[in-house]
């Protein structure tokens, strides 16, 4: 908190600038009282019932991650792929070979 409220540079100040900023701190968090945070934490139906949803999106979220996961550990790597042209066929095309390095 205090490098950040002196941008980053509160190991550089001196002595006397380090005390001035603590003081200033400690004043404007004095000044806000017990009224500042009025935010209502009682459980209500409504938060209830968010707080479920919430737990169902990030639970499906995690299923569908761990079936990525589980995808992608059975999956071969492959390293390179190699594509051979032979002679020319009696049909008038290229008969080819595909084959993948593991």
């Amino acid at each position: 908190m205090l490098d950040t409220a002196s941008n980053g540079n509160f190991l550089n100040q001196d002595v006397d600038d380090g005390w001035q900023l603590v003081e200033n701190i400690a004043n404007s968090n004095g000044s806000y009282g017990e009224e500042y945070d009025r935010t209502n934490r009682s459980s209500t139906h409504h938060s209830i019932e968010s707080d479920e949803k919430l737990r169902k999106d990030v639970k499906a979220l995690n299923e569908k991650l761990d079936k990525l996961i589980l995808a992608q550990s059975t999956m071969k790597k492959v390293n390179f792929v190699l594509l051979k042209r032979w002679n020319q066929s009696k049909k008038g095309g290229y008969t080819s070979l595909l084959k993948c390095a593991t």
